[in-house]
């Protein structure tokens, strides 16, 4: 009769045991099919009439090795069916029981397990020389070496202990089993980032992670892609303000139509608003960037990557422990539009010619031949960059963002209503309004 104890084991609490056991043996070394398995000293023998042994003395046609511990209730229960397998076959094969439980832990286990104490398979205990060999960490675990010594097959599941797969073995007839390949010296307290020396980071399908600022010199914004697709799967913002990490959340629901989205459409309704003003207020200030600059990184399957940006959003608000919304409010905006929308481009359509975008950032002027109707929108946004107070920009233009455009923008840049003169020309102007437009309030 089995000890009640064992019947009511959880296997839960079984692998979690089992799991701490640890070797300590560099992957390099472990065993693959194929291999044969060396000739070790077996020093703690019990049901044998030696103390010791080799594990050559145990060469048949068939050895089977199960590796058990005294924690793994299907490994005792299958000790009978073990006993039943060697009585049947004789000589034929051979099977090793083998714990890295500790002496003192079999022999308190044979006082209360009938199972345990009538066995009669030979056992090696507080196993140190044999289980480095292999690659597992929970059991039950079954090692099946042929005549030559050589590892055929390595398997967590007891499906093929029965005489039909242990007489297609003797014959000589491939037997298809599932490969078992654990971590022998997996570390399963510590961090999957980290473990193992980060050999768990290729598995990983679904992450998300925040760290302070990074010692890069600059920011970046470009998002993790499939390497075999090229499509997106996940954000990767290094250096970025808290501002500009919600920003790029919610900036679905922040359309500007081809401008650059400004940290100018957050209202921020927190008493330490220090803390989310722009980063190019503080970019030489270490001390503000190592409170306020963070990164940000997350990783969903291909299927799934619609959802980052509200993973995203979740994730910023739980940690920064800010309420971040999207709020209708009356803002002052500059408006791009057509002054002729039957015919939007008739003053800008290009004649052609070798492509040339002269940008306010690196010329006092706005140039463009042939080039995309988007990159006057880009020169438009320069225009205001060094304003203390950057307008907030809106494209209502029905020009199609890869339409191609000759415009010259030659002086006064900062200059609005010289800057609307010369945009009239071109059948364009950029409007003074008062509109109601979404805005991303951060508040308490």
């Amino acid at each position: 009769m089995m000890d009640s104890r064992y019947k009511k084991l959880p296997v839960w609490f079984a692998l979690v045991v089992c799991l701490l056991a640890s070797t300590g043996v560099n992957g390099s070394q472990r065993l693959r099919i194929g291999d044969v398995v060396p000739n070790v000293h077996l020093p703690r023998l019990i049901n044998h009439p030696n103390k010791e042994a080799t594990l050559n003395e145990f060469r048949s046609k068939l050895l089977i090795i199960d590796f058990w511990d005294v924690y793994c209730a299907s490994c005792i229960r299958n000790m009978p069916k073990m006993e039943a397998l060697k009585r049947t076959y004789g000589d034929r094969i051979q099977i090793l029981l083998v714990t890295r439980s500790s002496e003192e832990q079999v022999r308190n286990l044979r006082n209360r397990n009938t199972i345990v104490r009538d066995c009669t398979l030979p056992m090696v205990i507080a196993d140190s020389t044999l289980s480095p060999l292999f690659a597992y960490q929970t059991v039950p675990t079954y090692a099946w070496i042929d005549q030559q010594g050589v590892l055929k097959h390595f398997t967590g599941t007891s499906h093929f202990l029965t005489e039909t797969y242990i007489d297609q073995f003797l014959a000589g007839q491939p037997l298809k089993m599932p490969l078992k390949e654990e971590y022998g010296d997996f570390r399963p307290a510590e961090s999957l980032l980290t473990e193992g020396g980060g050999r768990n980071l290729d598995r990983l399908d679904y992450y998300s992670l925040i760290s302070r600022w990074v010692n890069f010199g600059g920011q970046s914004r470009l998002p993790l892609r499939d390497p075999e697709t090229g499509q997106i799967i996940g954000k990767h913002l290094i250096n970025l303000s808290r501002v500009d990490l919600f920003l790029s959340a919610y900036a679905d629901s922040l359309k500007t139509n081809g401008f650059r989205l400004l940290d100018n459409r957050v209202i921020v309704e927190l008493p330490d608003s220090i803390d989310y003003q722009s980063y190019d207020l503080h970019y030489l200030d270490d001390n503000w960037k190592q409170r306020n600059v963070f990164c940000y990184e997350s990783r969903m399957p291909p299927d799934r990557s619609h959802l980052l940006n509200e993973v995203m959003k979740r994730d910023l608000t739980l940690y920064f422990g800010v309420k971040a919304r999207i709020e209708n409010r009356e803002m002052d905006c500059l408006v791009l539009k057509d002054l002729n929308p039957l015919n939007p481009t008739e003053k800008l359509k290009t004649a052609g010619g070798k492509p040339e975008a002269k940008l306010p950032a690196k010329d006092n002027a706005l140039k463009l031949v042939n080039s995309n109707f988007s990159s006057l929108l880009l020169g438009i946004g320069m225009m205001f960059a060094s304003n203390e107070q950057q307008p907030i920009l809106l494209n209502e233009s029905t020009i199609n963002r890869s339409t191609r455009i000759d415009i010259h923008i030659a002086s006064d840049l900062g200059n609005l209503n010289a800057v609307r003169s010369q945009l009239q020309a071109y059948g364009l102007d950029l409007e003074p309004q008062r509109k109601n437009i979404p805005m991303l309030v951060l508040s308490q």
